[in-house]
């Protein structure tokens, strides 16, 4: 029988003392209890350097090179992304690499780069989805592209906006076009005026 599969990793910390405990009584004698604590400081150390291996090669502990290499492994390049950012669409382009394409593991997806809520999801006639997230990608533009991509059934279109950085762009009140700083049309030096989305294609 298969055993039971496990869940969860814990470090074990008290190798020579649970070692010891588990001596005989006849085996408790201070020569055989010095050289069995000796091996077990090993084993501590062992357990120790195996335990830091662990942490550092995880997408969730891991940081800066240690996140390139599983980077490099998903083929997902950092570019300008931070850790967190980085950490982020690492975990999604490893959902991205198992779906099936349905709506239910785009938003897992999204909810794992863009956050719960932090983004509006559509689908559009006859095969097409439409992403628009709360605010402007940033960094996480070129990353959230490239696991969208893989998410995404054979077939299906998918489209990616980008929101403006600053304030959007909204037509102006008035014929004064080029006096505000947040609406209408901008001036020839582009300081005025609103901001236009992006549109990424997926």
């Amino acid at each position: 029988m298969e055993p039971s599969r496990i869940t969860s990793h814990t470090e074990i910390t008290d190798h020579v003392a649970g070692g010891l405990a588990l001596l005989t009584t006849e085996n408790r004698k201070p020569v055989i209890k010095a050289i069995t604590a000796a091996w077990l400081a090993r084993v501590q150390e062992a357990e120790a350097a195996l335990w830091g291996l662990l942490v550092d090669t995880t997408i969730l502990t891991a940081t800066h090179a240690q996140l390139d290499q599983i980077g490099a492994l998903l083929v997902l390049a950092r570019g300008e992304m931070s850790d967190a950012e980085y950490r982020a669409v690492l975990r999604a382009g490893a959902l991205a690499n198992r779906s099936h394409g349905t709506a239910d593991e785009h938003i897992a997806v999204l909810d794992l780069v863009l956050g719960v809520g932090g983004y509006t999801f559509a689908e559009s006639f006859p095969a097409g989805l439409f992403v628009t997230p709360a605010s402007s990608l940033g960094a996480l533009a070129q990353g959230l592209r490239e696991v969208l991509r893989r998410t995404r059934a054979g077939g299906v279109g998918t489209g990616l906006l980008d929101p403006p950085s600053v304030e959007p762009f909204t037509f102006a009140p008035d014929e004064d076009v080029t006096s505000s700083s947040t609406e209408g049309w901008s001036d020839t030096a582009g300081l005025t005026g609103g901001a236009w989305a992006g549109v990424i294609d997926v």
